[in-house]
């Protein structure tokens, strides 16, 4: 308890404190750190006072008085002995100078006759009026005094009423003082540093130019119409209008305290340009433009909104003000932020879509609610966020645009960004970007637009098109009805001609094996028909074509490249490809069977329902009981027999009598023997049948006999004609019926052509690689 009572004494000795503090300071007693800070300051009472808290300055001298009255929070008027702008700049200055104005250590306070030191009566007499009631018993009387004396050398004599005496300064501080008059007129007529405008409003006859800085130091024009402006411009015209100084040869005061405005052309000016700054965003800077002398067409008058004086500049500046409404315009006609896009409206031919975003990402809800592609909708926005016009159009010199009415428009709605987990923007808010589209002019590749509120036509790129929608099912998620694999019981595939129907092998005691059992009945290749399984459960357009295939002559349907129908129990259904996209050949028209629209598929998509489905390994036996290689060509054979015992090294193998071994890498052979092993093909040409004579297969052009041992007989493959797509026709054993399959060429043809006459090329390093290996 006692802890306790002792802390509340000691917070209310500490308020206490700073409650007398308070009362000392404002009943105007001074700290002892307040004291030490005005010791040797000649204008003790400035101490406390900063510069901004002077608003009016007076400065006479023998029968002159300068009057200056502070304007708004950075600017000066000179009140006497003429009305004009003063130079903020000198003014804020003096004021540091006076405020840090001490008194020399080595001199002291002087005292001494006044008049010894130019003081009775003063060369000028300096008074300072702070804003209120600061630093003095009324805002009538001055907050501080200095009388200001003659010059020695480096020193000046000054002194106050409180001092006691007489004071040495720095003259350099106090040169000001004895300036002119008309030097402490404000020069430059528009005293903004460029980066502190936000706003620029230029008006001309017939043209409104309005323009604002946003965040990044990007601008945006605001009027006549909305849409990023060309920055590069906009600075360029701030730079030139702070650069207008009334200071010769190029620039001088015509006249001042102006009442009739109209010789000047001030009256109704050639041009008025309005610049807002962040500093003082209430108190803008106007300049206005009138004419030229008669005399000297080069210059024009200029009028500074808050004067009354003229000023006649050069007039190069103007060059650098828009004379007409597409002066600050940029080539991007649309400024929206993707992520803060809540909902899009597109109104077409075909109907009005509608988008509206959700957490996970867009939601269609119209022609038809569904879910929509993220994808699709993101580069949509990306697009118009990107979109440029080569050119604005003057429509008056156009012929039908097909802009009255538009024949397509978008809009988009925008919410402002921020933390709040739910962001909601009231029903009725404008959108932010709204584009009407016309005709498109497939000559020129310009599909025309226009901006609400403009007059000028835009001339947009048509690759644009391409992201606007064709048909109704524009922008839905493109993922496609789908296969259950568990459920496919049989695969039917109809292509060039042959028709592969594939069931799965019930009677296998390995699990998900399949069967072919048409054209031939073989076992099927495991891994092709998991690849269709697979391709079939993931199915997705890479783009919408039409609503319809109708009868399907214009997308090659009615005679498809392939036919693929699945059975099984829930999983029923087809899949038709049809020809190439006209413009993309990589991709193809297809449909579904029960589902209505075309939609495309790229080859990469349609690569395992083209696959060979028939098991592609045509020849296997035990590489352990491999003991001869025989190799017969047309006009030559060679024959090397195996070690009972392989170790595996080049020895494994040895020539046979009357077999050179000149040229040949016998340490190849065991890789050769290897592949044989397990002969794959890549696909089949025929699976039955008797074997065509334009095989060459007959008469083949290599044939390899493997040899075993204990009597079993020999394994024969035979290598025939080259094929146009870089493969070799081959087949096994030496009947003139049988199947047919292709093997890749550039491996075999290594072996199939020898080098010169008595020699032969050196294997391969796998002879059965696949091309793309190679």
């Amino acid at each position: 308890m006692k802890t306790s009572r002792t802390t509340y004494v000691l917070i209310g000795l500490f308020f206490a404190g700073l409650l007398l503090l308070w009362g000392l300071e404002f009943t105007g007693v001074l700290t002892e750190s307040q004291r030490r800070r005005r010791q040797d300051r000649i204008l003790p009472a400035l101490t406390d006072v900063m510069e901004s808290g002077i608003q009016k300055v007076e400065i006479d001298r023998k029968g002159e008085r300068l009057i200056f009255e502070r304007r708004g929070r950075y600017g000066w008027q000179m009140r006497g002995p003429i009305d004009a702008a003063a130079d903020a700049n000198d003014l804020e200055s003096l004021l540091q100078n006076l405020r840090a104005l001490r008194r020399s250590a080595d001199a002291g306070v002087i005292d001494a006759p006044a008049e010894s030191y130019g003081l009775a009566p003063a060369e000028a007499t300096l008074r300072l009026w702070a804003g209120g009631a600061q630093g003095g018993t009324s805002p009538k009387d001055p907050v501080a005094v200095l009388e200001i004396g003659k010059t020695a050398q480096n020193h000046r004599y000054v002194k106050t009423d409180d001092a006691g005496g007489i004071d040495v300064v720095d003259r350099r501080v106090l040169t000001a003082i004895d300036r002119p008059a008309a030097e402490w007129r404000d020069k430059m007529l528009a005293p903004l540093p460029t980066f502190q405008v936000t706003g620029v409003s230029i008006q001309r006859p017939g043209v409104t130019l309005k323009a604002e800085r946003i965040s990044g130091g990007q601008w945006r024009l605001t009027e006549p119409v909305r849409l990023p402006a060309d920055g590069s411009k906009i600075e360029a015209a701030l730079a030139a209008l702070a650069g207008l100084r009334i200071a010769g040869p190029s620039g001088s005061f015509a006249a001042d305290d102006v009442k009739d405005f109209a010789p000047y052309g001030l009256d109704k000016p050639e041009a008025t340009i309005e610049l807002t700054s962040s500093a003082d965003p209430s108190n803008p800077t106007v300049l206005m433009v009138g004419k030229s002398p008669a005399d000297q067409p080069g210059r024009v008058y200029v009028r500074r909104g808050d004067q009354d004086d003229v000023a006649l500049i050069d007039a190069k500046f103007l060059a650098e003000i828009p004379a007409d409404r597409l002066g600050f315009r940029s080539q991007h006609i649309a400024e929206i932020t993707p992520p803060a896009a809540y909902r899009i409206e597109i109104k077409a031919p075909g109907g009005p879509f509608e988008m509206v975003r959700n957490p996970a990402g867009w939601d269609l809800v119209s022609p038809q609610p569904g879910k929509a592609d993220r994808f699709l909708v993101d580069s949509l926005l990306g697009q118009i966020d990107a979109l440029q016009t080569s050119e604005y159009l003057d429509p008056s010199q156009m012929i039908d645009v097909g802009l009255d009415p538009p024949i397509m428009s978008i809009r988009v709605w925008e919410i402002e960004l921020g933390g709040a987990k739910n962001r909601k923007a009231p029903a009725d808010a404008p959108p932010a970007f709204e584009l009407a589209l016309g005709r498109h002019d497939i000559l020129k590749k310009t599909i025309y637009g226009r901006l609400p509120g403009d007059s000028y036509v835009l001339a947009l790129p048509d690759s644009f098109l391409k992201m606007l929608p064709k048909n109704s099912y524009a922008f839905r998620d493109r993922t496609l009805p789908s296969a259950q694999p568990a459920g496919v019981a049989k695969l039917t595939f109809v292509h060039d001609g042959r028709t592969t129907v594939l069931e799965p092998d019930r009677a296998s005691a390995t699990p998900n094996q399949w069967r072919m059992i048409a054209p031939v009945k073989a076992p099927a290749d495991v891994r092709a028909v998991t690849a269709v399984l697979a391709a079939l459960s993931n199915l997705r357009a890479d783009d919408f074509a039409a609503d319809s295939a109708g009868d399907g002559v214009a997308f090659g349907l009615n005679a498809p490249l392939l036919d693929l129908n699945w059975e099984g129990e829930g999983a029923a259904g087809g899949l038709k490809v049809g020809k190439q996209v006209p413009d993309k050949p990589s991709t193809y028209y297809a449909v579904l069977s029960g589902y209505p629209p075309v939609f495309t598929l790229d080859a990469q998509a349609l690569q395992p329902y083209f696959a060979e489905m028939h098991e592609t390994l045509v020849q296997k036996f035990p590489l352990d009981d491999v003991r001869r290689l025989v190799l017969r060509w047309p006009d030559r054979t060679l024959a090397f027999a195996r070690s009972s015992q392989p170790t595996g090294q080049p020895t494994d193998w040895s020539p046979e009598p009357g077999t050179s071994v000149q040229g040949i890498d016998l340490s190849r052979f065991n890789d050769l023997a290897i592949h044989l092993s397990q002969l794959h093909a890549v696909r089949f040409a025929q699976y039955e049948g008797p074997i065509p004579t334009s095989s060459g297969l007959a008469e083949p052009r290599l044939k390899i006999e493997i040899g075993f041992g204990a009597g079993k007989p020999p394994s024969v493959v035979r290598l025939g004609s080259p094929t146009r797509d870089g493969f070799v026709l081959a087949t096994t054993g030496d009947g003139a019926t049988g199947p047919v399959f292709l093997l890749p060429g550039p491996a075999w043809e290594a072996l199939i052509e020898p080098g010169a006459e008595g020699s032969s090329a050196p294997l391969p390093d796998d002879v059965f690689a696949p091309l793309d290996a190679r």
